[in-house]
């Protein structure tokens, strides 16, 4: 589903309007009879609704709900803040025709006696809806007013955005976007203060939107679905690829065991696990390579001429030895390692090697592999060197530039995953919870991913099928389960049920086509 930001959303409407597509009074009555719709159905009967707003062209959606909510029988209470006390001429004409049809609690609230009499006359609301109302926020009276409503109101409602965006933002019940979501309110700072994102029609053409959107999207479980490629009746093991998992340490030995047996609910026919001789691997639904530290590239080579592999992941659980250096490097160079995913250690060993960076740009340059990169926020700044406030405030931008610089497709987890690709589209992944607030949850997600590009995925369709799957996991674990009880191998027993809603949806989807 296409995004795109608040401020390029309202650009792009301005544009429509100046190439005479459409109109503000005319996309007013589109919006607004969405929202008065949306309104008409979740709140009672007899429920006062309060409306507040700006008055500019883009807001006149606001002036169309209240007239349809008054004609419904709703008593309507109308907020109006002028920016700098500007109403345009449009507003003033309209706001005189509600007058006329009965709405009489209308209130410019640039007056310390309207606001008083504003929230009098909001008493006993079941409701209140905020129209963008941005100039306003930086001021000690509209803050005071968005406190107020914090504490009196059982169900705020943001449209587009969160109450008090930008600045002064205050926890929102809802978000409603007409058509599509705006990037805003899906990441950080902005996302913690919207409880539930609702997504309503207006029946713009989407295609109207197109060039702004093109490289913003967010994940949706029905595209999710179409990407879940058909396995074959007559396939074998042999026919859902091999995927090499390299890892483990003293310190760390489950986190390459995770990875595997996450991989091999990919749908992966064939999950190697390889590490030092030392460590004891006790799992029977996967083959094992060991290695000796002076004879790790060796083993590692002669498997690889001897098996094809169709996938490499590698860093699970691999501690800070230095001399794993020359084997990732060994893995960047060799021409037969053609898709490799590279996850927690073997990141940091990247971070902190510069003779492996440039080998990795330089082997991008020249004979490009398929190369996914999963940091979370911690090994994100490791690798591009900056701070981590830094990092959050611009991170949209700084992972495209590292999936650009590498040409690798980058899943940058957090609460909201950020999947980007070499040519320049970012996807939103909104799925999980806290339930995957604990080590190893990376571990699970590399797995599937690698397992999923193995299998025959693409890299872009693994990370988006992989992060569904994990999330999608964690939800269902909390529908039985607190979170705080939630543990990687708990998640990784739902992942059976996350395929089968997939498979439900992707058949629900082939058949509306």
């Amino acid at each position: 589903m296409w995004i795109c930001s608040f401020e390029e959303k309202i650009r792009r409407e301005k544009q429509l309007w100046e190439k005479g597509v459409t109109t503000p009074f005319f996309r007013a009555e589109e919006k607004g009879g969405s929202i008065a719709r949306e309104i008409l159905s979740v709140s009672s009967s007899k429920g006062k609704i309060v409306l507040w707003c700006t008055p500019d062209l883009w807001n006149m959606s606001a002036l169309v709900c209240a007239r349809l909510l008054n004609a419904a029988g709703k008593e309507i209470v109308l907020g109006v803040f002028p920016n700098n006390g500007d109403i345009p001429r449009e507003w003033r004409s309209s706001l005189r025709l509600l007058r006329k049809q009965g709405i009489k609690d209308i209130f410019f609230l640039d007056k310390a006696s309207l606001r008083k009499r504003f929230v009098e006359a909001c008493k006993g609301a079941e409701m209140l809806v905020g129209f963008f109302v941005g100039g306003w926020n930086k001021r000690k009276e509209y803050t005071s007013l968005l406190e107020w409503a914090l504490r009196c109101f059982p169900l705020l409602i943001g449209i587009e955005v969160p109450l008090g965006y930008p600045e002064s933002v205050i926890p929102t019940h809802e978000v409603w976007s007409l058509d599509f979501f705006v990037e805003d309110i899906l990441d950080l700072p902005y996302r913690p203060w919207v409880e539930k994102r609702k997504l309503l029609s207006s029946f713009l053409l989407s295609s109207f939107y197109e060039e702004a959107c093109a490289h913003s999207f967010v994940s949706t479980p029905s595209e999710v679905a179409f990407l879940v490629k058909q396995r074959p009746l007559e396939g074998h093991k042999g026919s859902f690829g091999r995927l090499l998992v390299i890892g483990g340490s003293e310190v760390y030995p489950g986190a390459m065991i995770l990875a595997g047996r996450a991989a091999l609910q990919s749908g992966c026919g064939l999950v190697t696990v390889s590490s030092d001789t030392r460590l004891a691997i006790d799992e029977p639904q996967l083959t094992y390579l060991p290695f000796t530290q002076d004879r790790a590239l060796s083993i590692l080579e002669a498997y690889l001429q001897r098996l094809s592999t169709s996938a490499i992941l590698v860093g699970n659980g691999w501690g800070d030895d230095p001399s794993h250096g020359e084997l990732l490097r060994f893995l960047l160079t060799q021409p037969y390692v053609k898709r490799l995913i590279i996850d927690a250690d073997g990141l940091n060993l990247l971070a902190r090697s510069p003779l492996l960076w440039d080998t990795l740009k330089k082997q991008q340059q020249q004979q490009p592999k398929e190369i996914i990169l999963t940091p979370h926020v911690g090994e994100m700044v490791r690798l591009l060197r900056i701070s981590s406030d830094d990092f959050r405030q611009k991170r949209k931008m700084y992972t495209l530039q590292l999936a650009q610089e590498l040409q690798a497709v980058i899943v940058q987890k957090d609460a909201t995953t950020l999947i980007v690709t070499p040519d320049g589209e970012v996807w939103y992944s909104l799925y999980g919870n806290t339930a995957l607030s604990k080590g190893g949850s990376g571990d699970i997600l590399a797995g599937l991913i690698g397992g999923l590009v193995a299998s025959g995925y693409t890299t872009k369709d693994a990370a988006l099928v992989g992060c569904f799957l994990l999330g999608r996991a964690a939800e269902l674990w909390t529908q039985t389960y607190p979170p705080e009880s939630a543990t990687p191998s708990g998640i990784l027993s739902f992942i059976a049920e996350a395929w089968k809603e997939l498979y439900e949806r992707k058949k629900l989807v082939q058949n509306l086509f």
